[in-house]
C-alpha cells in the first residue's frame, strides 16, 4: 500500500460524524466559507449508499485530516494552518466529483449559509477540477 493509502486510512480512522459537526460549528469562521463547503460537500456524497470503497475511503481520510488535532501545518497558524486542509479535501472532491449531485451542492451550500450566514447563490455545477 502507499504511503497516501496509509495516510488515508489513518485518518479516516479519526472520523467520526459528531466529531466533524462539532468542527465545523466550532471552528468554521476561522476555517473559512470555501473549506466549509467543500468538506460538507463530502460530508454529503459520503452519504451515498452505493459509493465505491476507494472513494468512501478517500474521503473518510480527508474529513479525518480536517477533525484531526495534529496534522502538517497546525490548523491555528494564522493564514497558513488550514492550507493542508484544504488540499486533503480537494484531492478527495477530485476522486468524488463523479458522485457529487447538485443535490449534494445545495445541501452543502445550505449548511454553509446556517454556520456561516447568507452568501451569494450557489454554484452548483459539478467540476472535477475543484
Amino acid at each position: 500500500m502507499s504511503t497516501e493509502g496509509q495516510a488515508g486510512e489513518y485518518h479516516a480512522v479519526h472520523y467520526a460524524d459528531t466529531s466533524f459537526w462539532k468542527k465545523l460549528r466550532r471552528h468554521s469562521r476561522r476555517i473559512g466559507r470555501s473549506l466549509v463547503q467543500k468538506a460538507l460537500e463530502l460530508y454529503y456524497v459520503l452519504q451515498s449508499r452505493d459509493l465505491p470503497p476507494r472513494v468512501r475511503l478517500t474521503i473518510l481520510g480527508a474529513l479525518g485530516y480536517l477533525i484531526f488535532p495534529l496534522d502538517a501545518i497546525p490548523d491555528l497558524l494564522p493564514g497558513a494552518g488550514y492550507s493542508d486542509d484544504l488540499a486533503a479535501v480537494v484531492a478527495a472532491l477530485a476522486v468524488a466529483a463523479a458522485h457529487i449531485t447538485p443535490e449534494m451542492r445545495m445541501k452543502a451550500f445550505l449548511a454553509t449559509n446556517r454556520l456561516l450566514g447568507d452568501a451569494p447563490q450557489p454554484d452548483l455545477e459539478v467540476d472535477a477540477g475543484e
